[in-house]
């Protein structure tokens, strides 16, 4: 790993134990509970979907500002794309500190984001 990747490891690996709040939340028109984070805080939606915010939060940490960010895994995904940033599984061997994207609702589109802590020797993502 570059030191920006390794970065990004450990912010990450800095904020387990974070997550939404059970005090203080909203919730919204469909009924789902939305507890603030400080990943919506500081991305400036304090209650909204954190994972991606959360991966924003860490790039920038990090120290990898260079890196193109977004509150929406869909359009992250485009931005990536259009900067030729943007791998899919079967052309790329993920690796530490990676950005990994999730389809799942089996829709085509990314839904949620993680960073990859680590990848095991037979391939498994961490």
């Amino acid at each position: 790993m570059t030191g920006g990747e390794e970065n990004v490891v450990l912010v990450a690996q800095s904020q387990l134990g974070q997550g939404e709040s059970v005090q203080n939340f909203q919730v919204d028109e469909s009924g789902v509970r939305r507890g603030i984070t400080r990943y919506g805080q500081w991305y400036g939606n304090p209650y909204g979907d954190w994972s991606a915010m959360f991966v924003s939060f860490c790039l920038h940490y990090a120290g990898m500002d260079e890196v193109p960010t977004d509150a929406y895994c869909p359009s992250w995904v485009e931005k990536l794309q259009t900067l030729n940033l943007y791998k899919v599984p079967s052309e790329y061997v993920p690796k530490a500190g990676d950005i990994i994207f999730f389809d799942w609702e089996g829709d085509g589109h990314a839904d949620h984001v993680g960073i990859v802590e680590s990848v095991s020797a037979d391939g498994v993502v961490i």
